[in-house]
């Protein structure tokens, strides 16, 4: 799938309260749009929503249903979103340590993670 890390990131942001599929296609969206590559809204959507039923319906899988219908949210019990939480968490370490050497310095950069 071509938005599963976008997915996975905006879904780790999102913490244990999950987010609805509209908002998980508008964060893929917002990432992957740009001016000389747009894409069509209507089709991420679509495709952000397969993504998640497929990923969602074991108990290792990904994803998980939240107790509201319509919300996901990373599954805590899987191996695959474990490995990724700690990916996560140090890229966010990383970018926490930059800014505050950035700010003792008083300058300012624009950290882009491709």
């Amino acid at each position: 799938m071509k938005y599963k890390k976008e997915i996975l990131e905006t879904l780790y942001e999102a913490g244990n309260d999950g987010l609805s599929v509209h908002k998980i296609a508008i964060h893929v969206h917002n990432q992957r749009n740009t001016l000389f590559s747009p894409i069509d809204f209507d089709n991420v959507r679509i495709d952000v929503q397969r993504w998640l039923l497929a990923n969602s319906r074991h108990s290792t899988a990904p994803v998980e249903h939240c107790e509201k219908r319509g919300l996901y949210r990373l599954n805590p019990k899987s191996n695959e979103t474990q490995k990724l939480m700690l990916q996560f968490g140090e890229n966010n370490d990383k970018n926490e340590d930059t800014y505050k050497d950035n700010q003792k310095n008083n300058t300012q950069i624009l950290l882009f993670d491709f």
